[in-house]
């Protein structure tokens, strides 16, 4: 399916965000940066803010409110928002009290945020983050580096976090509830078919969901889930397989949460969007019936909605929470279900209070300044020669950039491409532009900040990294060296790969970009030849073919893969083209 009443990405996702401040009134949407933030919220308290990539409504936005969130962050449909929008988010809603920050356990989102949050400790903001991961669909062996992904659990975590710093409680304590939460949640996902993103081509393949197939465990961004089912089982089959999944302490590569039919448990059962409400009631009522019928469990609380979304998803997921044991923190005791049934303004919940009229959306946006000094260059590049490198270098990526996509359609979500080419686009603009120097420093950070403002998700937040610490390296290396040449290039590089290594477990035979960009790097530093190093990339990016991913959502494919991972393309193309 390729058509939709909004084919433009950019306008949905702003245009659905500022919907929510007309309903309700105590919201104000910073468009620019893609935060909905509760502008009526106690500065005393702890805020909380997420967020994520666009396409999982009514998570994150609509859960921003009185009672729940007090900002959330949206990327691109099914990609990670940069961390300048999380650090604008963190801004928007500071408190006395602190802030506590919540992601999904999705490489990109730890990453972002992640960022965001360094650079809010390096100012002395008391803040904390945590990471929902509650999928079981692919077990401890497989998920290897990267762990559970986060699903519905999500909404749950946001909903007690929300309730304990609305009654409140300080940012210890919050933090301390959202990560109780997050040990006792488990969920599984069940879909009938791949969904459509708006603006990107239909990529049917012989990877998608066939007509007679169900895809157990699939993630909300089309990843693979455990196994493919042919024909499609009837549903109480389904259920019943989904709930071993969840419940059986014999699978000791999924046993997660041990739980009893003695257990406090609250049920959620989510429609990942396509399905109609008749048979979505019918699956939740099943679910319900099934629980208690071969397992003894009798929810104290049923959640059942659309809470969590894949886009359209044709499927629904199941999640449950153990809730029984009870938390004293700061002189009091914390119950999940009492957390749960606070109330909350927040638009997305399926019980909600009002809320009230006489408050009036902000029009005005947070301003956050880079109040950095800048350090003058005490030496000149070649201005000239600088600027064709990177022309040729950008124009090189973006001619890979469709093979690059096909790749990481296989192996991935697909927008490795188009985040890639979005970000060498913007530096094309800028080096092609006036604003392009021939000091090496200020040049280096111009294109740093460019390469974060204008590419999100997991490779974005890499290459930001990656080039702010290389805009490091060139200051200490200039001032040092009092010259610009290629052993002030390779030293930087050096120190930007080494500063990278403190966000990302991934190495040379994990299959991702490092195995392009760490062979680079180091025959760089030693042979000072941009040659022998491009040579270096191309030969670690062809060895990704027969490796088995350690880390990304190519984890999630299996060990057929015959392609080269997309990340190591993209490096190597970049690489490539400087070499020109």
């Amino acid at each position: 399916m390729d058509k939709h009443f909004i084919n433009n990405p950019e306008e949905l996702v702003v245009e659905s965000l500022k919907s929510l401040t007309a309903v309700n009134h105590t919201l104000s949407v910073n468009e620019h940066e893609k935060i909905v933030y509760y502008h009526d919220y106690d500065k005393k308290k702890v805020t909380i803010i997420s967020g994520g990539g666009a396409g999982h409504e009514p998570t994150h936005a609509a859960f921003v409110g009185k009672g729940m969130l007090t900002a959330a962050v949206s990327g691109s449909i099914f990609a990670s928002p940069s961390s300048k929008q999380v650090y604008t988010g963190i801004e928007q809603v500071k408190s006395d009290a602190g802030t506590l920050v919540i992601c999904k356990n999705y490489t990109g989102d730890i990453l972002h945020f992640g960022m965001a949050l360094e650079r809010q400790k390096t100012t002395g903001k008391n803040i904390e983050m945590v990471a929902v991961a509650d999928d079981v669909a692919v077990g401890r062996e497989k998920g290897g580096k990267v762990g559970r992904r986060g699903l519905a659990g999500t909404v749950i975590v946001h909903k007690v976090s929300g309730a304990a710093a609305e009654a409140g409680a300080g940012l210890q304590t919050v933090a301390a509830i959202a990560r109780h939460a997050i040990a006792n949640l488990v969920s599984i996902g069940a879909s009938l078919a791949h969904v459509h993103v708006p603006g990107r081509e239909d990529t049917d393949n012989e990877d998608s969901v066939k007509h007679n197939e169900l895809e157990l465990g699939m993630g909300i961004h089309n990843e693979p889930g455990c196994r493919r089912i042919s024909p499609i089982p009837k549903i109480d089959d389904l259920i019943c397989d989904m709930l071993k999944q969840l419940l059986d302490q014999n699978d000791k590569d999924r046993a997660y949460v041990n739980i009893q039919k003695s257990d406090e448990v609250v049920l959620l059962v989510n429609n990942l969007g396509g399905l109609s409400v008749l048979e979505f009631g019918a699956i939740a009522s099943k679910v319900k019936e099934l629980l208690e019928a071969n397992y003894g469990i009798k929810p104290v609380r049923i959640l059942a909605g659309t809470l969590i979304t894949s886009l359209n998803g044709l499927g629904f997921s199941i999640t449950l929470l153990r809730a029984t044991d009870r938390l004293n923190l700061e002189g009091k005791e914390w119950s999940l279900v009492d957390l749960l049934d606070a109330p909350t303004q927040a638009t997305g919940w399926p019980y909600t209070e009002p809320a009230p009229l006489n408050s009036v959306n902000k029009l005005s946006d947070v301003e956050i300044k880079d109040n950095t000094d800048v350090i003058k260059s005490p030496v000149a590049m070649n201005k000239e020669a600088v600027r064709n490198a990177i022309i040729n270098s950008m124009n090189t990526l973006i001619e890979q950039e469709p093979i690059i996509t096909k790749y990481d359609t296989i192996a991935g979500d697909g927008d490795c491409g188009t985040t890639l080419k979005r970000g060498a686009e913007a530096v094309l603009e800028y080096v092609k532009s006036d604003k392009f120097t021939d000091d090496p420093i200020l040049m280096a950070r111009q294109i740093a900040d460019v390469v974060e403002n204008n590419m999100d998700g997991t490779s974005g937040a890499l290459y930001a990294i990656f080039f702010h610490s290389f805009a490091k390296g060139v200051s200490e290396k200039v001032q040092e060296l009092k010259k610009v040449d290629t052993e002030v290039w390779a030293a930087a590089c050096r120190i930007a790969l080494d500063t990278l290594y403190r966000y990302t477990p991934a190495r040379v035979g994990d299959r991702t970009m490092c195995d392009a960009l760490i062979p680079f790097v180091d025959e760089y530093a030693k042979s000072h030849d941009v040659h022998k190093a491009a040579k270096a990339a191309e030969e670690g990016t062809e060895k990704t073919k027969t490796m088995k991913a350690k880390l990304g959502r190519a984890v999630y494919v299996g060990d057929e893969l015959t392609v080269p991972d997309p990340g190591a393309v993209g490096v190597a193309s970049i690489i490539k083209g400087f070499a020109k």
